[in-house]
């Protein structure tokens, strides 16, 4: 509620839209209520309001887990077709102190950042979260609602001391102070360049100066996004690739969809395709017109019906002399998952590699990995990035803008 009227008193001043979003995760029996108290407070100050439900079996086991997933795919929709790119959420100074608490506790919790991209991949692509209320404490919030007459709902599940983050809070209420509450800044641009196979190439020596922590969140960001997966693998296995890739030796590894390889002082990240006997993945269909989000990794656009896309991998033969030719003079890395448009009288043709009227085929690397990596700090910025595969020459200083920029 506190950021709901802060939101609404400077968007009205920046003239910018702001949408209220409600999710009933359907757990408690009290979600539909709730959610239409909401949306009646919105409706007395002015504000648009969406209730999104979120619907299905709910898992027995790591139900927090799955409802903050399903909350931010659900918010990640909701943002696109409002045609937004921001989603303002109201963590308070007292989450990064139970964070770290449940940090010291062993429990592997990232401390809530103030700007950071959509967790959700690809449906939160060029989405990023605003938290602007990190420097507040939740009682000074309350105070001043209570000022203003101002009213909320406590949610009776905070009471739950079965769940680590309300144990936390209790800790935290009592006089707990956790040492380090300390959010490490993202280490901004990777030293990759993209090649046309959508394949990331940097020196070792490079990861090797920019410390551990750095060299951890470049080579975690650039496995997830050359191999299109959802998530980044886990600290421990990039802490062992990272040890192995410095002690100089030939190393060739497979990880979260993607193909590692580091020899004579190159790092080169490149799609798997998963068959290394031939095969290749599912081709799927394409509408004329539409945008449509293909291996996690390239916006793909056809322009007559019929066509598909699909990994390169078995049908280099296809392609005319131009287009062969250019694969041929590419690094080996990625040619198989090059993204191929499949005609339906047998065409194939590759974007990347040719123009072409068939389609168009834009990579998503470059700009996810800016994001990922905190090179993206303003909504405005995400133009620079579109198709870029290699890094812009300058990049705009962050902040929330207004008036005459989107949603």
């Amino acid at each position: 509620m506190a950021l709901l009227r802060l939101t609404r008193d400077w968007a009205a001043q920046a003239g910018r839209r702001l949408i209220a979003v409600t999710v009933d995760h359907q757990i408690r029996p009290e979600g539909a209520a709730w959610a239409r108290w909401c949306e009646a407070r919105c409706r007395s100050l002015g504000v648009t309001h969406l209730t999104r439900v979120w619907r299905g079996r709910k898992p027995a086991t790591g139900l927090p887990a799955a409802a903050r997933e399903a909350r931010h795919g659900i918010l990640a929709e909701a943002a696109r077709q409002a045609g937004a790119r921001v989603i303002l959420l109201g963590h308070t100074a007292d989450d990064v102190l139970e964070s770290a608490w449940m940090r010291s506790q062993g429990l592997r919790t990232p401390a809530p950042r103030e700007w950071s991209p959509s967790p959700i991949w690809p449906d939160g692509r060029d989405q990023f979260i605003l938290r602007p209320l990190l420097g507040a404490r939740r009682e000074d919030l309350r105070l001043w609602l209570r000022e203003i007459g101002e009213t909320w709902i406590d949610d009776p599940g905070n009471d739950d001391l079965t769940s680590a983050r309300i144990r936390a809070r209790r800790a935290i209420s009592q006089g707990a102070t956790p040492q380090d509450i300390s959010t490490p800044r993202p280490p901004g641009l990777p030293p990759f360049q993209e090649g046309r196979a959508g394949e990331l190439t940097g020196a070792v020596s490079d990861f090797r100066g920019a410390g551990e922590l750095a060299a951890r969140v470049w080579l975690g960001a650039g496995l997830v996004c050359v191999g299109g997966a959802p998530k980044a693998p886990p600290r421990p296995a990039l802490e062992t690739i990272l040890a192995r890739i410095y002690s100089g030796k030939p190393i060739a590894v497979t990880l979260a969809g993607a193909r590692l390889i580091a020899e004579a002082g190159t790092l080169i990240l490149a799609r798997e395709t998963g068959d290394r006997r031939g095969g290749r993945g599912v081709d799927m269909p394409l509408r004329p017109g539409p945008t449509a989000i293909w291996d996690g990794r390239f916006e793909v656009i056809a322009r007559a019906p019929g066509w598909c896309v699909g990994h390169l991998a078995g049908r280099a033969r296809k392609l005319d002399s131009v287009s062969g030719e250019v694969l041929k003079s590419l690094s080996g890395g990625g040619r198989r998952a090059v993204p191929a448009l499949l005609g339906p009288a047998g065409e194939v043709l590759c974007p990347t590699l040719q123009r072409t009227d068939a389609g168009e085929a834009r990579s998503l690397i470059m700009r996810r990995l800016a994001a990922h990596c905190g090179a993206i700090q303003h909504e405005s910025e995400l133009g620079t990035w579109r198709n870029a595969r290699l890094p812009p020459k300058s990049l705009p200083m962050r902040g929330m803008r207004p008036a005459d920029e989107p949603s």
